[in-house]
């Protein structure tokens, strides 16, 4: 990593620990599976030539925890403080500095319309901002025309606004745009960490990264950032009724290993437990069954953690909701609600989970005796 001055070093090292805290998080989650299965597998008895193996193994993979969980407290800084952010009037002022930092190699439209205030980082956004528009210039061969947008969240209920980025460049293969947000995913050829920076920076904030490329016909970019109005929930009983030890259970995350897992763990303490990768869906079935306690990952595709908890209490402003994560809590925002949360890191074990759930559910149960 070579630098000139500084603050390109300080910079540098900023990407840099982003980079790591966003692997440190992937890896947590396929630890998170390793350590639940060891952890099964020693509860059933294994044979006795195996049981060594089972015990070097899984001491292996605590220490494995322990070594992530240090380069999250060394890579990672103190969170930024998030800012309320004018959107519209963030884009008009900076313009002619993208224009600037963009130079000859690019024409830049912007496409303004009042989406209102965001909740966000404003560093942290226009670090994004700066990032998709020079990657989109790097991936092309020719000069490109870039065009900037703000836009209303398709479905009104998603309390988000689109910032899109689209160019009308080379675009990436099927095979290319799949892995786009990967580490070290370069364009042209060239290794880079751009989009996988604007993955983790979007993911500390609750906000969301879709991607859209075909060859030949350019790339689109959309950002979907949590407004900052915060909506009234409409009082409404808790519980469902089941006895307070079984409890009918929402898991939600988009890894099917630890989904899955963590389906088993619930099921194995005598919780109904209804299971879904897909936020969108978890919002559908909260509509058609109630649930007495939601777990769900925070960073998600399509939807984070944050935003289906608001939605659901939107409709359910008591459900306790229980978040899992790679990513240390420190990093994450706080959501906007008064229903009991709770919270544990990947990977956890039986009774971290166990325990966090007991917890959330006597806590719960607490406020709806007070009424």
């Amino acid at each position: 990593m070579m630098v000139d001055n500084e603050d390109d070093r300080v910079e540098a090292f900023s990407v840099v620990g982003q980079l790591a805290s966003h692997l440190a998080a992937t890896f947590n989650d396929e630890l998170t599976v390793m350590l639940t299965h060891l952890e099964m597998l020693e509860r059933k008895g294994v044979a006795a030539d195996a049981a060594a193996d089972l015990a070097e193994t899984k001491a292996s993979a605590e220490r494995a925890c322990a070594i992530v969980a240090e380069l999250q407290r060394l890579c990672v800084s103190p969170p930024v403080p998030e800012d309320t952010i004018h959107l519209r009037s963030v884009l008009t002022v900076r313009r002619h500095e993208y224009e600037k930092i963009l130079g000859d190699g690019a024409t830049l439209k912007v496409i303004t319309t009042e989406v209102g205030t965001i909740r966000m980082a404003e560093a942290d956004l226009h670090r994004i901002i700066v990032e998709l528009l020079t990657n989109a210039v790097e991936a092309s061969a020719r000069n490109v025309v870039l065009t900037l947008q703000l836009a209303a969240a398709a479905a009104e209920s998603t309390r988000a606004v689109e910032l899109i980025v689209q160019d009308d460049g080379d675009g990436m293969t099927p095979e290319f745009s799949a892995h786009a947000f990967e580490p070290f995913r370069g364009t042209r050829g060239r290794p880079g960490s751009g989009l996988t920076l604007v993955h983790a920076l979007a993911r500390q904030h609750a906000a969301t990264v879709r991607l859209e490329s075909a060859e030949g016909a350019g790339t689109k970019v959309t950002l979907s950032l949590r407004q900052a109005e915060k909506v009234a929930p409409r009082r409404q009983p808790l519980m469902s009724g089941i006895t307070p030890r079984t409890m009918a259970i929402m898991v939600v995350d988009d890894q099917v290993g630890v989904s899955t897992m963590v389906e088993r763990l619930l099921t194995h303490d005598g919780h109904h437990v209804t299971l879904t990768n897909s936020p969108t869906e978890a919002i559908e079935m909260s509509d058609e069954q109630r649930f007495d306690l939601v777990v769900t990952d925070v960073a998600m595709p399509g939807m984070t953690g944050i935003t289906l908890a608001e939605r659901l209490w939107s409709k359910h402003p008591r459900l306790p909701v229980l978040f899992i994560s790679g990513y240390p809590k420190r990093q994450l925002p706080k959501p906007n609600g008064t229903a009991p949360t709770g919270f544990v890191q990947k990977p956890f074990s039986f009774e971290d989970l166990s325990g966090a759930v007991d917890d959330l559910l006597g806590r719960a149960q607490k406020l709806a005796d007070q009424g």
